[in-house]
């Protein structure tokens, strides 16, 4: 019996005016939205190709070992076309620098060239999911109990052989699998457009995870589904329902998310960021200090005062690409770099006890609204979606600490090779051809003008490079399906239970609702 009502409702469901009106707003927004979000991916790898091949190029074109200052970038995922979650606001690349350990990650990768254009936002398939679907489902159970108690076939059918608890379960499912069809052509229509997108690949991974977010999107619309059912079993008539239904719909999709992530950023307050600024320039001033303490006693140790260069192109708390220039100047600079590298390490690691203090009060900050914003099942269906598709906060905090732990790693390295000690750090020439008096560099630097012939002053396009083989690289490591769902498991929890409990509420209210 139960079988034959589903049947008879998902018939009667599928062939609805509002049914059909239903899937042919998403056969239109649907495509739109995913076919500009395969554009952006494809604007998105293609700016991560150049970054990439300009970071490997820090590497490659160091002509000394101070010039190489490294930068990461993070590959932008291809399930951002179902869901983009920060990717939009998070930066796709970090610059690691030996002077500060970074804060946020820049090259934002969605920047419009017209910047004028920034302002229009557009959705993705997950918004289009959360609004137009499950406004489907309110519009299909607003009167799956109230349209038949109207037309008086609720009490004939009860009447029979029927039971309450089987009218129930058939009416619901029959809602239930009208879904089923409507949610697989959408994602279905999504995979036929990255088929036929060259740029577009998945990985078996990424197909787990599509899958994962099917059954979530499914488990989304069934709270829907349960909702309108609820406030069917509790309304006289149709008309209520649906005004109960819509007024609901809108509370949860737009007014409980805005006014939950206005009162998360006033329980959970962040300190300004220039505030932050102003304490880091406090211990820059101490740092400079330091330096010139560093300064003074190099020049007293190597007798050197008057710190003449034939030639320097650049500065990282000393000179760089220092050429014919007199050893006894070439020593101090050695020298110079060998005491104040590891002090700017460590002075940066100050600063960054700041920093962390101002993110952690940030992730604070998210994490309240998290919370706050969940009551609503459509902000818990973008924040799980997010993580499925490797663009929630989580994601990108892990990138960072990725990039940071890189950036110690690397440093290290040239603490433990003595790097900072070396005039390999600092020029190209090798010490036995550093000129030892001032004449001899005179005429070391007329004999390169003379056959390098370079096109300006500071043109070292003849000078080699330095071996680069050996310095640590980085490697993004993607967070795994089950760590990224463990971060989300308390909220996948509660839609589960916000689910059980609905259906188990609405099947109580209509086992005591009133036929007559």
């Amino acid at each position: 019996m139960i079988w034959h009502i589903v049947k008879k409702d998902f018939l009667e469901n599928f062939t609805s005016a509002r049914f059909v009106a239903g899937f042919l707003i998403c056969m239109f927004l649907v495509p739109y939205t995913v076919f500009t979000g395969t554009k952006g991916y494809e604007s998105r790898i293609d700016l991560y190709q150049r970054d990439v091949k300009k970071s490997e190029e820090i590497f490659s074109k160091a002509q000394v070992y101070a010039q190489i200052q490294p930068v990461v970038n993070i590959p932008p995922s291809p399930l951002t076309i179902f869901c983009k979650g920060i990717s939009d606001q998070s930066g796709s690349q970090v610059s690691l620098a030996n002077s500060e350990i970074p804060t946020f990650a820049g090259g934002v990768a969605t920047i419009h060239e017209n910047q004028f254009l920034n302002r229009f936002v557009s959705l993705d398939f997950i918004n289009i999911l959360a609004i137009v679907l499950s406004l489907i489902g309110v519009f299909l159970s607003y009167d799956i109990f109230s349209r038949e108690k109207e037309n008086g076939t609720l009490k004939l059918l009860l009447s029979n052989r029927v039971t309450r608890s089987d009218f129930f379960l058939g009416k619901v499912g029959g809602i239930l699998m009208t879904f089923v069809p409507l949610l697989l052509v959408c994602y279905m229509l999504v995979f036929l457009i990255l088929w036929i997108s060259p740029s577009v690949s998945l990985t078996g991974d990424d197909y787990i995870r599509i899958a994962l977010l099917i059954l979530f999107s499914l488990l989304y619309l069934a709270f829907f589904v349960f909702l309108g059912s609820y406030i069917s079993s509790k309304s006289r008539t149709s008309s209520t329902s649906l005004i109960i239904g819509l007024f609901i719909w809108c509370f949860l999709l737009f007014l409980l998310p805005a006014t939950m992530t206005y009162l998360g950023r006033n329980l959970a307050k962040s300190e300004n960021y220039s505030m932050v600024k102003l304490n880091m320039g406090d211990v820059e001033g101490e740092f400079w200090k330091k330096f010139e303490e560093i300064n003074k006693q190099t020049e007293k140790e190597t007798g050197t005062v008057n710190h003449n260069c034939m030639m320097c192109a650049d500065w990282n708390y000393g000179s760089v690409m220092m050429l014919f220039t007199p050893l006894e100047h070439m020593e101090f600079q050695r020298r110079m770099h060998e005491n104040i590298g590891p002090v700017v390490l460590d002075y940066a690691t100050k600063k960054w006890h700041l920093q962390e203090a101002y993110l952690n009060q940030l992730y604070h900050q998210q994490k309240m609204i998290k919370y706050l914003s969940c009551l609503s099942p459509s902000e818990i269906l973008k924040y799980v979606a997010a993580s499925l598709c490797r663009s929630d906060m989580e994601n990108h905090v892990d990138f960072m600490d990725q990039a940071r732990k890189y950036r110690e790693i690397f440093f290290n390295y040239y603490k433990e090779h003595k790097m900072y000690a070396s005039f390999d750090y600092f020029t190209p020439q090798k010490e036995s051809e550093i000129p030892r008096t001032q004449e001899e560099a005179v005429r070391q630097s007329e004999d390169w003008v003379r056959n390098a012939k370079p096109e300006s002053t500071f043109d070292f396009s003849s000078i080699g490079f330095v071996n680069t083989a050996n310095l640590p690289r980085f490697s993004y490591k993607e967070k795994s399906i089950v760590s990224g769902l463990s971060d989300q498991l308390w909220i996948l929890t509660a839609m589960v239970t916000a689910c059980i409990f609905l259906i188990w509420i609405t099947y109580r209210s209509f086992i005591k609702y009133d036929i007559r």
